[in-house]
């Protein structure tokens, strides 16, 4: 099939985003870093990128494992795709990027791209490790490779993928040392998710309204299946006097009655504004409750806890990260203090942007 000729970009997005099964938060980062590109008059695109280990994605296996609110979720977030996303014309996949010829310089952004896959290794796209994409003073923003450290012989390739970067920020507070004694460099800088580079009115312009009679606790379920978690809410909002209600694909559950299996983009931003409290494992979960100034409770995640709690020492929230279901803070968030790191964090980013993208293309 003949491929149709793309424009000419500025910039070009690489990240998790139009394969990333039913993940909210990988959606909304890209949208956000978009949207902030575009008000800023950056000529940029969203390259529609197919990373290796989504090549075999299969829509029977999808179903076969969370059943139809999966399905009925993805075509919803195509849907999203559609309508607030500006991508290349063509998909390409690692063995096709070597066709672009129509991007100045390639930004890879934020979530866990530089993670070492055991069947994949590096995702070399996530790196611009093709001829055609280096020596374009590439930017990373924001990006993680999750709690693990590289082995020996994975460090000595990621240092010589990293080459292809000029700038370099990572989302994660607790690496920033060892990135920097590893790669040789003392200029990576620590940044926030780009969902943070939007305000909480951006993000209302396009949530959707819900009706709901009661006032409630939001639990937001992700990955895991987290019991405890799911518990320890339920009576939280018994005690508030407010009902609970489980955002996730696991149908199966049964611990609170109420599920939302098949929420659009649109939703998840609506049923965490109009909550009362959210309890969540999930990263982006949390982003937005601190955005959207939500009291809330963080739950660890089994082997990759360390973004959630580099995302509550960045914000100096600590304590809302439950390890006991038995003792935890009752204290509310004081947002007064939480809003005024928020902005001195957007500030560096925006800085950072500045100097490695908007300056350069102006």
């Amino acid at each position: 099939m003949e491929k149709c000729k793309e424009q000419l970009y500025d910039v070009g997005l690489l990240s998790y985003n139009l394969y990333t099964n039913n993940n909210y938060g990988a959606v909304l980062h890209t949208y956000a870093f978009q949207k902030y590109l575009d008000n800023h008059g950056v000529n940029n695109v969203i390259i529609d990128y197919m990373p290796p280990r989504r090549i075999n994605f299969c829509l029977k296996r999808l179903f076969l494992r969370f059943g139809w609110a999966s399905v009925i979720r993805l075509f919803k977030f195509k849907r999203f795709f559609k309508k607030y996303y500006r991508t290349t014309k063509n998909t390409y996949t690692y063995s096709t990027l070597f066709d672009i010829d129509f991007i100045d310089r390639f930004v890879c952004e934020t979530d866990v791209i530089w993670s070492f896959h055991k069947k994949y290794g590096f995702d070399r796209g996530f790196f611009c490790d093709l001829e055609n994409m280096k020596y374009k003073d590439n930017v990373a923003f924001s990006v993680d490779f999750g709690s693990k450290y590289f082995s020996s012989e994975q460090e000595e390739i990621f240092k010589i993928l990293t080459r292809n970067f000029k700038y370099i920020s990572i989302r994660n507070v607790f690496k920033k040392e060892y990135i920097e004694k590893l790669l040789g460099r003392n200029d990576i800088e620590v940044i926030t998710d780009p969902v943070f580079l939007l305000d909480k009115k951006d993000y209302l312009n396009i949530a959707k309204k819900i009706k709901r009679k009661r006032k409630y606790v939001l639990v937001y379920n992700c990955v895991d299946n987290n019991e405890g978690l799911l518990k320890t809410a339920k009576k939280f909002a018994h005690n508030h006097g407010l009902q609970a209600i489980e955002l996730s694909l696991f149908a199966e559950n049964d611990i609170i009655r109420k599920k939302v299996l098949t929420a659009s983009i649109e939703e998840f931003l609506g049923y965490i504004n109009e909550a009362e409290y959210v309890f969540s494992n999930s990263y982006h979960g949390l982003c937005f409750s601190i955005l959207f100034n939500k009291q809330f409770y963080a739950f660890p995640r089994k082997g990759n806890s360390e973004k959630i709690s580099s995302l509550l020492e960045l914000y100096g929230l600590q304590d809302r990260l439950i390890m006991n279901a038995k003792s935890y803070t009752t204290e509310e968030i004081d947002y007064s203090i939480v809003n005024k790191r928020i902005e001195k964090i957007r500030t560096q980013a925006e800085d950072f942007i500045n100097k490695s993208i908007i300056s350069i293309t102006d």
